[in-house]
């Protein structure tokens, strides 16, 4: 039997259906499906999944990882070392930035961006889709909450949240961004701008004022790997006390593949961004006073080791000094 004979009998268990989506499979109408259940019954069929960057038109995408892998990585969750606080800001110090800022940016003795302005129109122009862990949120979540938005882009994250009529802080430091989102909110409605239901701002989220205990829930998602390490350790403070009591913070941190690098990461990391120990994920949020409810490899290709983990994580405590 094959690997998807296999995989769709396991699946009809549940009642649902499977399509061959080469390199990837598509879980049918899986829409309000949460992600770790998905990946509990890829598990029970005996493989080892990687669940896609985006859901495509609702349904969950993925794929096999294709390539050796250390037996923890079969727990689909990132790896989770003890880490204190000192081992923390050793690996945030220890962590160097490789931004390329003048010159084109070439990859394998290929250019791919003939500036780093250009890299980051187009990183602005690609952010299209919401986070996965931002659509099983918003498909639960009550009316009329509070959403701060860090880095907001194109607004992928925040717009899921504006029918339910969520008062919504959208922050990013692109003024080209904060146009093209203004202009889908006004073309989707403009009375969210009007009444000030949504806001903008343009500035440096790690610099600019929240107010305290003022958020249901924070959004970050793929902006803080591009926030330079010394600066990491606060800014989640930071998002601890703008949130109210077990708010939720949703959000992404980019992970040293297990091979130790490839194109990907190394293109990442001269457009800006840092790619740290998985393992750090957990102590960060642990230092800022979170409780990580779940944290998950993200694929970013089919041909690719994951170098991305998403999370989402609780308000429990007073962050630590």
């Amino acid at each position: 039997m094959n690997c998807f004979s296999i995989l769709e009998s396991t699946f009809k268990n549940y009642g649902l259906e499977l399509e061959p989506r080469d390199p990837f499979f598509r879980i049918q109408n899986s829409y309000a499906l949460p992600t770790s259940i998905a990946l509990e019954i890829i598990c029970k069929a005996g493989f080892c999944p990687v669940i896609s960057l985006t859901r495509l038109h609702g349904d969950l995408e993925f794929t096999i990882v294709p390539f050796a892998k250390p037996p923890i990585y079969e727990k689909l969750v990132c790896r989770k070392f003890p880490m204190d606080v000192e081992q923390l800001r050793n690996s945030l110090a220890s962590t160097a930035s490789l931004i390329v800022k003048v010159g084109p940016i070439c990859i394998q003795g290929k250019q791919i961006f003939s500036s780093l302005q250009e890299a980051k129109v187009d990183m602005v122009k690609g952010c299209q889709q919401p986070s996965t862990f931002v659509i099983e949120y918003s498909d639960l979540a009550k009316d009329e909450g509070r959403l701060l938005d860090l880095g907001c882009g194109l607004g992928a994250n925040s717009t899921p949240f504006l029918e339910k009529k969520w008062n919504i802080l959208a922050i990013d430091t692109s003024p080209l961004a904060l146009n093209l989102f203004r202009e889908k909110i006004q073309s989707i409605d403009s009375n969210y701008l009007a009444c000030g239901q949504l806001k903008l701002v343009e500035s440096d989220i790690t610099e600019c004022q929240l107010e305290a205990n003022a958020f249901d829930l924070a959004i970050c998602v793929d902006v803080l790997p591009y926030v330079k390490p010394k600066r990491l350790e606060k800014l989640i403070h930071k998002i601890h006390d703008a949130l109210a009591p077990n708010g939720k913070f949703i959000g992404t941190l980019f992970c040293i593949p297990f091979s130790g690098s490839n194109a990907l990461t190394e293109l990442m990391d001269k457009l800006g961004a840092h790619h740290y120990e998985d393992s750090l994920t957990y102590a960060l949020l642990k230092n800022g006073g979170f409780q990580v409810e779940e944290c998950i490899y993200r694929l970013e290709n089919a041909t690719t080791e994951p170098t991305c983990v998403q999370f989402i994580a609780s308000k429990t405590s007073d962050a630590s000094n």
